[in-house]
């Protein structure tokens, strides 16, 4: 993994003693902040939120942040943690696209729980589903 210019920022006053964090730029570079820019911080002893920024969400236009906690026994072991987490998503293990639209995902769904509901109750959920989800321009949109 590329290591782009690892540099540390120091919490503002106030934090107990310990609480910290470091930034660390993992991969490409797009404009603004870099895509897999990635942060850890202390939560507690022991304990490390690994977050990373993932690429911008295509139909929303937002920013997308992954995090995760970890147990590390100091910053070496929660950056190694991070450049990991950040490989599994540059991977797409949690890219959060797909082809399916959501109306294929709710039918897909409504397949699988309407053989364990009764016949009154998988016939209310297909009308909610047809009234409230198809109908909408949600529909197709990719998830």
């Amino acid at each position: 993994m590329q290591v782009r210019g690892a540099y540390e920022h120091r919490s503002p006053a106030g934090l107990p003693r310990g609480h910290n964090s470091v930034t660390i730029d993992v991969t490409m570079v797009q404009r603004g902040r870099h895509w897999g820019m990635g942060s850890v911080a202390e939560r507690s002893p022991g304990r490390w939120r690994l977050t990373v920024d993932g690429s911008r969400d295509p139909v929303t236009g937002r920013r997308r942040q992954f995090t995760r906690t970890v147990n590390a026994k100091d910053r070496k072991a929660a950056l190694a943690a991070l450049s990991d987490f950040a490989g599994e998503l540059r991977r797409g293990a949690k890219a959060g696209t797909t082809d399916r639209s959501l109306h294929e995902a709710c039918e897909e769904w409504y397949e699988y729980a309407s053989s364990n509901l009764s016949p009154n109750t998988a016939q209310e959920f297909r009308g909610t589903l047809k009234r409230y989800i198809y109908s909408s321009t949600l529909a197709g949109r990719p998830l």
